[in-house]
């Protein structure tokens, strides 16, 4: 069992090895100990022989998995067809993002596997959010991402500034019990949940048009482009900073929020349904 897993991860086919029952189920399966509660948060269901067997046949026939391959190629000829320099500037600069997401093939990697998946399916969501874009929309969907990350990071603050209130010395114990067993305290933190998925969803956005570089701008339109990403990393780290303020305000007070794992929600791991394409899918970062 293990040998097919190792075979399918040196053809780049992480989603099939880490499906592969007999690696899940062995207990001598290496790694399998440490990592197999992630296996089976990334991994909904188990394969029926029909299925292994038909990865069997891919290693034989060594049918590597060549779809983000083929996808950076397809998208890197679409920069040329851009309407504008903007436009083009900052798909290249998501289409290099996507590149150095992609995992490369190799066989020894148990032990990191779950990893591995995650990677590649963000990989996926990014190629997907890169074919939603068109000439005309890129610098309307960066100016978008850029003033809903703002947004964020306000409610965000005021959010905090909600929750440090109990906490200062002022309050009696009495006080700060009457606010934790508070009717309105559970829609509060269900409320608090949902703003943190949105800020992970914002922060894939932006964070696939960032550039770790920034070199001399030497047009007008390169210099708008780089202004415009300084200026959304910023506000990204900001609202982050924001949010880790006020999950520790949330813990101070001994409450607790909904549990979230970004693994196993529909944006990145696909949908639920039994085809196996279907379970390889992920959802569009919408532009």
């Amino acid at each position: 069992a293990d040998s097919l897993v190792r075979n399918l991860c040196a053809l780049g086919r992480f989603e099939e090895a880490l499906r592969c029952k007999d690696a899940v189920a062995k207990d001598d399966f290496e790694g399998a100990i440490q990592i197999r509660t992630e296996i089976k948060e990334l991994s909904n269901a188990l394969e029926p022989d029909a299925v292994q067997e038909a990865w069997r046949r891919l290693v034989e026939t060594g049918d590597g998995d060549k779809s983000l391959e083929r996808a950076a190629e397809q998208l890197q000829e679409r920069c040329q067809w851009m309407g504008d320099s903007v436009s083009s500037a900052a798909l290249e600069v998501a289409v290099s993002n996507f590149r150095s997401a992609c995992p490369e093939p190799r066989p020894n990697c148990l032990h990191v596997l779950p990893s591995l998946v995650r990677q590649q399916r963000r990989a996926r969501q990014m190629c997907r959010a890169i074919e939603a874009l068109t000439s005309q929309n890129v610098l309307d969907f960066l100016q978008a991402t850029l003033v809903s990350i703002k947004a964020l990071r306000d409610l965000l603050v005021e959010c905090s500034t909600t929750m440090s209130q109990p906490a200062d010395r002022d309050w009696s114990e009495e006080e700060r019990e009457c606010v934790q067993e508070s009717e309105e305290m559970p829609e509060f933190l269900l409320g608090l949940s949902s703003l943190r998925r949105l800020l992970w969803r914002l922060g894939l956005a932006a964070e696939l048009f960032m550039s770790e570089s920034e070199g001399p701008a030497d047009s007008p339109d390169a210099k708008a482009l780089q202004e415009l990403q300084s200026d959304m990393a910023s506000s990204l780290a900001s609202a982050k900073a924001s949010w880790a303020k006020l999950e520790s305000d949330v813990l101070g007070l001994r409450l607790k929020l909904e549990p979230w794992q970004e693994a196993t929600c529909f944006e990145a791991g696909g949908s639920t349904a039994e085809s196996n394409m279907d379970l390889l899918r992920t959802a569009p970062l919408c532009p």
